[in-house]
């Protein structure tokens, strides 16, 4: 038959006070890093729903801004283009051509002509540039009192439009097309003369105010967006269109002011163009992602984007376009019909949190090694004594009952010593024989006497 393995007291001991000591300890620090991880979860999605939700109205509220402030605009200038239109109209009928010929068409203004799918300009074949007369010599409008009113009115017009840029410093550009897409005045004078008519600001800008979507400047080289109002006269009447080219700086500095954000975090913009979500401003981790950067439409990367262009409005952990694993929020921008997302790195975000767990983590070890030194001791302290009495009792068991215990304790362990002590002192007296003394002798005796008759 096997003998059954052997386990000491002291190793159950030991056992016993480091689960009873060791589990509560770690049963509570895992609740408790639940709880934390939850709650910095909750709080680090709360704070980035919170900047998502601010960034989104401040796009609104600058896109409406600038809305208002070119419209304001249009109406200032109202007055200078009506003279202009009624000076040019005046020098076409004070100078009637008894047989017009045919003229060049004008140069295409070279500028954003339509957003394509892929979000860059799509360009519209330019006529043939107007050729100079060079047979007949040029007409001194000094001369003709209807053409030095006219360029009177122009410059009038080219005046109070560098005044109103000067004044609006978030505007780099101000043109004035008549309704034909012809630019009557520009700040830019090498546009002055062009037509902007197939370009999709000047159709669509003169209907309602429209905003372009932000493209790439083929003049500047620059990110821009441009606005583009009709502009009426007294009787509100369609007389012309003002296009304001915005400096996108400021505008990306505020998508892009990291506030909040610690080291990693950011804003990302984007918009839904066909298939594909263009961005629509440079990254934090990517200063050429604007209009660059793009992802197909139902793909597994940046899904919380796609759904923010789509107008949905959530927040969670996710995996970024980096493939970076981040706590995020998003919303739309309905004023541009942008998506927005908030977010940062949930490595850095959860930092402190590791810093916690490692700081529990240590302690819960130095917990564990005082429990393991007390346990030793512990069970020392309650085996020694048993092993002593073992040891006695083994020798009784062989017939030796010269037998000292050093037990010396207040409890139930010194207790048993006692009564084993006892035990062994009983034994002890009845296995050694006895001798009868003097005393015991007269005592029998005298019992005899009493019985024995008379």
């Amino acid at each position: 038959m096997k003998t059954p393995r052997r386990v000491l007291w002291r190793t159950k001991l030991l056992v016993l006070l480091l689960a009873f000591a060791v589990v509560p300890s770690v049963a509570v620090a895992l609740i408790a890093f639940d709880t934390m991880e939850r709650t910095m979860t909750d709080s680090t999605l709360d704070g980035l729903e919170a900047l998502a939700r601010a960034k989104a109205e401040a796009i609104d509220q600058f896109t409406d801004i600038r809305r208002r402030d070119v419209e304001r605009m249009a109406q200032l200038i109202a007055p200078q283009l009506t003279d202009l239109q009624v000076a040019q109209a005046r020098q076409e009928r004070s100078s009637p051509r008894p047989s017009p010929t045919p003229e060049e068409p004008p140069e295409q203004l070279d500028d954003a002509q339509a957003i394509g799918p892929d979000g860059t300009p799509r360009p519209v074949p330019s006529p043939s540039p107007r050729k100079q007369e060079e047979e007949a010599p040029h007409e001194d409008p000094s001369s003709d009192p209807a053409a030095r009113a006219v360029e009177e009115a122009r410059d009038e017009l080219s005046q109070k439009l560098g005044l109103l840029l000067w004044d609006q410093g978030a505007f780099e550009e101000l043109i004035v097309m008549d309704r034909d897409g012809l630019v009557q005045a520009s700040t830019f004078r090498e546009h002055v003369g062009k037509t902007a008519a197939p370009i999709e600001y000047f159709d669509r800008g003169r209907k309602a105010t429209y905003v372009q979507p932000v493209f790439l400047s083929p003049i500047t080289n620059e990110l821009t967006m441009v606005i583009a109002t009709p502009i009426r006269d007294d009787s509100n009447t369609d007389i012309g269109v003002l296009a304001a080219r915005l400096n996108l700086k400021r505008f990306f500095r505020l998508i892009n002011d990291f506030t909040g954000l610690g080291k990693t975090g950011e804003t990302v913009v984007a918009k839904k163009l066909g298939d594909e979500v263009v961005f629509m401003a440079p990254t934090r981790h990517d200063d050429n992602a604007a209009l660059k950067r793009k992802i197909k439409v139902g793909s597994r990367v940046s899904t919380e984007l796609q759904q923010a262009s789509r107008g949905d409005i959530g927040r969670g952990v996710i995996t970024d376009y980096r493939g970076v694993k981040v706590f995020a929020a998003w919303r739309p921008a309905p004023s541009l019909e942008w998506g927005l997302v908030t977010k940062i790195d949930r490595a850095e975000a959860a930092a402190p949190l590791s810093a916690a767990r490692n700081r529990i983590l240590g302690l819960a070890l130095v917990v564990a090694g005082l429990v393991m030194i007390a346990s030793l001791l512990a069970a020392r302290q309650l085996v020694r004594p048993l092993g002593e009495l073992k040891e006695a009792a083994d020798k009784i068991s062989k017939g030796n009952f010269d037998v000292e215990l050093d037990i010396r304790s207040g409890d139930e362990i010194g207790e048993l010593a006692d009564s084993f002590e006892r035990m062994v002192a009983a034994i002890k007296y009845f296995r050694e024989p006895k001798t009868a003394t003097e005393e015991e002798i007269e005592e029998e005796r005298r019992r005899e006497d009493e019985i024995a008759p008379d």
